[in-house]
């Protein structure tokens, strides 16, 4: 019988110093995930499960709105979540060595709200890929993914639920 170990546990931290806010000195932010791969029903399987924490997160989520230092990082990429903690896993089964089905999810831990993240990558080609795939968000009223009151509104900040279709073309 084989023996089989879970893949390497992943730990990664930084705290950023915020020299223009006189309400905190900086925040950290920490990454920490591991990975497995096996073989099931003949097909091969990867997982992965994962924890991550933003210190410049909130659970009032419309606060975000009124915060320089988030709409900074969301206006250049550098954050995707409004929250603190969240604990996020992925699954992929090679169905052919040309075909890959994946499923992510997101799930914010203080809420819980969150996205689900399927889709299907196909080699058509040595150059050519086609990913198919959407992105479908949960949770109740007043949550971060359910949807929350924006400030000084009566609207509903929520993102909406979406589908795409990408093909790639490699040279």
């Amino acid at each position: 019988m084989e023996k089989r170990a879970f893949g390497p546990w992943r730990l990664d931290t930084t705290y950023t110093f915020l020299h223009d806010d006189a309400s905190r000195n900086g925040f950290l932010s920490l990454v920490a995930n591991m990975d497995y791969g096996w073989i099931w029903q003949g097909k091969n399987v990867y997982g992965l499960l994962e924890f991550y924490y933003n210190g410049l997160g909130s659970d009032q989520y419309s606060d975000a709105f009124k915060d320089p230092n988030v709409l900074e990082r969301l206006s250049r990429g550098e954050l995707f979540t409004l929250g603190r903690k969240y604990l996020s896993g992925k699954i992929q089964v090679e169905l052919h060595p040309l075909f890959n089905l994946h499923l992510s999810v997101i799930n914010n831990l203080a809420d819980p709200s969150g996205i689900l993240q399927p889709r299907g990558i196909w080699d058509m080609q040595a150059n050519i890929q086609l990913t198919c795939g959407a992105n479908i968000y949960y949770g109740k009223t007043d949550s971060e993914f359910g949807g929350f009151k924006m400030p000084t509104t009566t609207f509903l900040s929520k993102p909406p639920d979406n589908a795409f279709l990408w093909l790639t073309f490699f040279f």
